[in-house]
């Protein structure tokens, strides 16, 4: 079949191009048109084709002369000859203005157009080609492409495809445009992008032939046709008719011309028949490790070329391999057959890349079918003429290849050839040319590569060897037999023209080819070469030696003047003086602040001893300065001290100062000590700060050992007031059982046990003092009786020490003031303990004046406490009001009385005051600016005292513990009080529902509901409901006062804390009276053998309460259920501070605090257990809670 070049032209516009073809037309058939066909032929007369700017190789190209070639010219160029119709092609510079054409009927139609640019204004004709897009990566890239190309950056010729169809198959795709396929492809060649989108024609003819196919796209292939506008369905039906009259041979020689590749690409998509068990082995195996020959040992069959890319044949079968199968390929090196074989056969690869296949090789290697067919080569040295063929090797040593598949034959033939086994093809050839063997076998296409590219003027081939060709095959395992049969498949689906092709491709003459020139004269040169570089090498060592000690030498200099301008910018920045003197003493170099001290001149004092030069130094200290100096010249020892100076501030006078002083030998570089380096540092204020730590120490030690004293004697101090206590409530006891009432008794011990609160309260007034929060509770007092029952306590001890206890009162009566009584006892207490305690002859005397006027509300009293005991010295009074101070004749004591008895005088507009001198007695004297209080009211005391009458109210008792509901009950019954019980929160909230009440006493720590919440609860439906608010009483055993404020901030309105007296219990009766209460009543008289029996119910309800809570409490363990251990200890200690079980009920408190801070130790909870325990065994021994002792 002919071919020829059409060249059709058309008058030439600035944007026209002439239609360049290859087509032949000479086996095109004409068409018959029908006479509507012909009649639009004749009224046409031509046709317009639109194209872009840019390329779109193999459809469409354009070149230097203006002219337009391609597939899709060579079609437009058939349809022009069957049609009868020039067709002229028009440029537009982007593809909009080329549609735009089109649809305004400029244009008649535009080439190469797939169906995915179908938006309902055009039409296409019948496809004349189609195109799969492939994916394109660099020849390097050995790492699998995401399926679905996320977050890779894939580069694409503009319009090549739509954006929305490629996102819609790549959505995660990083999409970049370019202009033309050169800029797409070159984008990936230089790493721009990682994948190319496009057709195989590009990429097979890119410029730099380092790239190749991944794979095909998941985009399904495009069938490329003309589009025209739809208002042309003449001109649709009249190209359709010319497409079709093509004959199949003209289409395919077209596609054979520009797409070469198409039929065999078509087949590499193609789905390949694998069974289950080589699916499986895929799955498990995605990466397939591939060993062969390092460096080009086996080229140019395979290589791995200067950038580590597997390039030759076999690189392009396993890229087809990697297409068909989805499998990714790995790379290894090996030097010899033998570790090759070794590799597979051990499974450190899973195959290698090419081998001979021979019987030897088969017993452990599997062999796929062969991919190559070559020939054996006989291989011998250039100057050799007497070998043409293996016989001529009779008695001669002949190299080949361990195991190659022709050993057997030449061993069987010729059995007097000596045979040499080699490890590869490279080692073949250096063998005869070293001259270890006459002649080699190897595989021609080897050879003939080794030979042309290193061997070219020393070896050649002079015969074939055998009647077998030389094939070339994969190997596997034998452990992978699904592997063998995986790459089978794939080597059968390739049709043989391709694996012609590739294998023509890698031809050694398309290799480059080292010139003979340098081959011949190689080894002369490098050996000159390295013989001058060694030459070289030693003149630029020994250079570069002498520059480095001339630069040594002199950075050496400057470091040296560097070091020494850096000393003496260090010696003279110094804040203190420092000198260098020799071996004589003589001064050699000091600092600007030596010159200072010393008020010499540097040039006055250089080159002079200490002596010669004193300066301010009196002569005698310089004299010894410069004998310790010469001391430590001669015995080279260093001197470092405290030194005091005398330095003359005038002619006259001198002033003293404290100075840190070092004089340290220096040495030459033989070690002698060739002078002294020294100086001082003025640390005279150093010294007064020591001095006045040392007495600020001795302050802190004295204030320690002070407390340690209160510690120790506290319980001695506590022995006074519990004396009275225990002996007199031992009497009262005593009568009760024989019938008799000893009420002074009961007050005395009543008196006892409130001093025994106010001393135990010091500890806590002292922190409240320092705090500034001191509490006061003012109501009126008559300081006359509260002196009366004080001295009743002291009478006991003045009586011990044999000593008189006096009281002096004014004629008149003692005014009545509003006071805090226990404040006041605190204060006489203090003075008339202290006054007994120091006095051990004569007595003691307590006088009270009284002044007031009657224009003014204030009395001023003045009460003197004078003793006739040791005194005590005028220097030690000062410091007795300080905390944990004593006199030095101290005797047992806290430290804190008349420090907290000055507080309380002064917050009472009074002062403390002592006179005293020693072994003469001591006089304080104690004065109080307190209101006077009119009429004759009677103190909260004596109001109970007289059983005043108190109104009917109904009070409501809250308490989960059944005791303290007893004991409230009990209290509230003797003073008149309807009451009603409820044993938890909710009880208590549904019994106030169905009445009023006008009081309600709650516990504040309930389960369940607890006092507090039960109070806001009430406050909030008393606002919702509109009625009277109840007196709601607060009734704790944490006597803290942030719990009285957490009771009055939850809406209580006063709080009382256990043990609960009745006077107390009387006095927050007297506080609520709300109105519309019931008359006043008289306490009802209480028979002693009710009270009895109350006491016995009240007494075993506490047994079995603490019972009941103990066995609570052992089903309870730490950490998990601290809280619930909390609430218990809580309870138990309201049921233990009813028996005034105070310490007991103190460390049940503690415990509490300690569950809810997560801080309670297992020790501190079993120790506990084991007091509440005890104490429970106590209980159920004793017939009355008067005979319990302290748990």
């Amino acid at each position: 079949m002919a071919l020829g070049i059409l060249l059709l032209s058309y008058p030439l516009a600035a944007e026209e191009y002439q239609l360049l073809t290859r087509a032949p037309t000479d086996e095109l058939h004409p068409l018959v048109f029908t006479p509507s066909e012909q009649a639009w032929i004749n009224h046409k007369h031509n046709l317009v084709m639109g194209i872009f700017r840019y390329d779109s190789p193999p459809f469409g190209m354009r070149n230097i002369r203006q002219e337009y070639e391609g597939l899709s010219a060579d079609y437009a160029a058939l349809m022009q000859h069957q049609l009868g119709l020039p067709v002229s092609v028009r440029m537009f510079d982007t593809p909009d203005e080329a549609w735009t054409a089109l649809s305004r009927g400029e244009i008649d139609f535009i080439p190469s157009v797939n169906a995915f640019r179908d938006d309902g204004n055009f039409v296409l004709t019948q496809p004349y080609a189609s195109e799969k897009p492939v994916l394109g990566i660099e020849m390097s890239h050995t790492e699998p492409l995401p399926q679905n190309l996320e977050n890779t950056t894939v580069a694409m010729v503009r319009d090549y495809l739509p954006l929305e169809e490629v996102r819609r198959y790549y959505p995660y795709a990083q999409l970049r445009l370019y202009d033309n396929y050169q800029d797409a492809l070159s984008a990936v060649s230089f790493g721009h992008a990682s994948v190319f989108l496009g057709n195989s024609y590009a990429l097979n003819r890119n410029f730099l032939n380092d790239l190749r196919i991944a794979r095909f796209s998941q985009m399904p292939a495009k069938e490329v046709g003309f589009a025209l506008s739809k208002r042309d369905p003449e001109l649709l039906g009249l190209l359709n008719k010319a497409l079709a009259s093509i004959p199949e041979s003209e289409n395919l020689e077209l596609l054979r011309q520009w797409q070469p590749n198409t039929t065999s690409l078509d087949q590499w998509t193609g789905k390949l028949d694998f069974t289950p068990a080589e699916r499986a082995w895929m799955k498990t195996h995605p990466a397939v490790n591939v060993v062969l020959y390092s460096g080009d040992k086996a080229a140019p069959i395979s290589f791995i070329d200067g950038n580590g890319t597997l390039r030759g044949m076999v690189g392009d079968l396993l890229s087809v391999v990697a297409i068909k199968t989805g499998l990714r390929f790995t790379f290894s090196t090996v030097d010899t057959t033998s570790e090759l074989l070794r590799k597979v056969n051990t499974t450190e690869a899973d195959m290698f890349a090419s081998l001979t296949p021979s019987p030897q090789r088969a017993l452990e290697i599997l062999f796929t079918r062969p991919y190559l067919r070559s020939a054996f080569a006989l291989t011998v040295r250039s100057n050799n003429n007497d070998i043409h063929s293996l016989p001529d090797l009779r008695g001669q040593t002949l190299a080949m290849v361990k195991n190659t598949g022709v050993e057997a034959m030449v061993r069987a033939r010729f059995p007097e050839i000596t045979i040499l086994p080699v490890e590869n093809e490279k080692d073949l050839m250096q063998s005869v040319l070293d001259g270890n063997a006459t002649a080699a076998v190897s595989i021609l296409t080897m050879a003939d590569y080794q030979i042309k590219t290193h061997y070219a003027t020393r070896l050649k081939i002079v015969a074939t060897v055998g009647e077998q060709p030389a094939w070339i095959s994969f190997g596997v395992g034998k452990a992978d037999p699904e592997l063998r049969g995986i790459l089978d498949k794939v080597l059968i689906s390739i049709p043989p023209i391709e694996i012609e092709n590739m294998a023509n491709r890698w031809r050694p003459s398309d290799l480059v080819v080292v010139d003979n020139v340098w081959v011949r004269f190689r080894p002369i040169v490098m050996v000159s070469a390295l013989s001058a570089g060694v030459i070289l090498l030693l003149l630029a060592g020994w250079t570069w030696y002498l520059r480095r000690e001339i630069r040594r030498k002199a950075a050496l200099r400057r470091q040296l003047n560097d070091q020494l301008a850096q000393m003496r910018t260090l010696v003279t920045s110094m804040p203190f003086p420092v000198s260098l003197r020799d071996n004589q003493g003589r001064l050699t170099y000091c600092n600007q602040r030596y010159l200072i001290e010393t008020g010499v001149k540097y040039d006055e004092a250089l080159g002079k001893t200490m002596v010669e030069h004193p300066g301010l130094r009196t002569p005698e200290q310089a004299a010894f300065y410069h004998r310790q100096m010469m001391e430590v010249i001669a015995t080279d020892k260093a001197i470092l001290e405290d030194r005091r100076y005398d330095l003359w501030d005038n002619p006259n006078s001198s002033i003293g100062i404290t100075v840190y002083q070092w004089i340290q030998p220096y040495h030459n570089s033989e070690g002698k000590v060739i002078g002294v380096i020294g100086g001082w540092m003025d640390i005279s204020e150093r010294e007064a700060l020591f001095a006045e730590l040392r007495e600020a120490r001795q302050r802190a030690e004295d204030s320690n050992r002070a407390k340690s004293v209160f510690l120790s004697t506290m319980s001695h101090e506590i022995r006074t007031p519990m004396n009275a206590i225990i002996g007199m409530l031992d009497m009262a006891l005593k009568k009760g059982r024989q019938g008799q009432h000893d009420l002074q008794a009961l007050d005395v011990a009543y008196e006892s046990a409130e001093s025994l609160v106010g001393l135990i309260g010091d500890i806590l007034d002292l922190s409240r003092i320092e705090g500034g929060h001191l509490e006061y509770h003012p109501e009126p007092v008559q300081p006359g009786k509260l002196i009366d029952n004080l001295m009743k306590v002291f009478q006991g001890l003045a009586l011990d020490k044999n000593i008189s206890l006096s009281k002096q009162f004014p004629d008149e009566p003692v005014m009545q003031v509003m006071a805090d009584p226990l404040r006041i006892k605190q204060v006489l207490s203090n003075l008339l303990s202290n006054a007994i305690k120091f006095t051990d002859q004569g007595g003691v005397m307590l006088s009270l004046q009284q002044h007031w006027d009657e224009t003014d509300d204030v009395v001023h009293f003045r009460i003197e406490v004078r003793d006739s005991g040791i005194g005590i010295d005028t220097t030690q009074q000062a410091a007795l009001f300080r905390p944990f101070s004593q006199a030095e004749n101290r005797r047992s004591g806290t430290g804190l009385g008349l420090y907290i008895s000055r507080s309380i005088c002064e917050n009472m507009g009074g002062s403390l005051t002592l006179e005293s001198e020693k072994g003469q007695g001591t006089c304080a004297t104690a004065t109080f600016a307190l209101p006077r209080v009119n009429g004759t009211q009677e103190s909260k005391d004596d109001a109970l005292i007289q059983d005043e009458k108190l109104p009917v109210m109904r009070v409501l008792v809250v308490d989960d513990n059944a005791a303290n509901r007893m004991l409230l009950a009990r209290q509230l019954s003797w003073l008149g009080q309807e009451v009603e019980l409820a044993e938890e929160g909710y009880q208590a909230l549904s019994l106030w529902q169905q009445q009023p009440f006008d009081i309600i006493i709650t516990d504040c720590n309930m389960p369940g509901l607890s006092g507090y919440q039960l109070t806001q609860i009430l406050r909030e439906s008393e606002e919702e409901q509109g009625r009277k608010a109840a007196w709601i009483i607060g009734f704790t055993a944490n006597a803290m006062h942030e719990v009285m404020e957490r009771c009055l901030a939850a809406g209580m309105n006063s709080c009382l804390f256990k043990p609960c007296s009745i006077t107390s219990l009387a006095q927050a009766l007297r506080e609520a009276q709300p109105e519309g209460t019931l008359p006043a009543v008289t306490a009802p008289e209480v028979n002693d053998d009710v009270d009895r029996q109350m006491e016995t119910a009240m007494l075993q309800l506490m047994i079995t309460t603490l019972d009941e809570d103990l066995l609570r409490m052992h089903q309870l363990h730490l950490p998990e259920h601290r809280i619930q251990i909390a609430e218990l200890a809580h309870r138990m200690a309201g049921s233990v501070r009813i028996a005034r079980q105070n310490a007991l009920a103190d460390a049940c408190l503690a415990l509490e605090k300690q569950c809810r801070e997560d801080a309670v130790l297992q020790g501190d909870f079993s120790a506990l257990l084991t007091r509440l325990e005890r104490y429970a065994e106590q209980l159920k021994q004793v017939e009355t809670l008067g005979e319990i002792k302290d748990a």
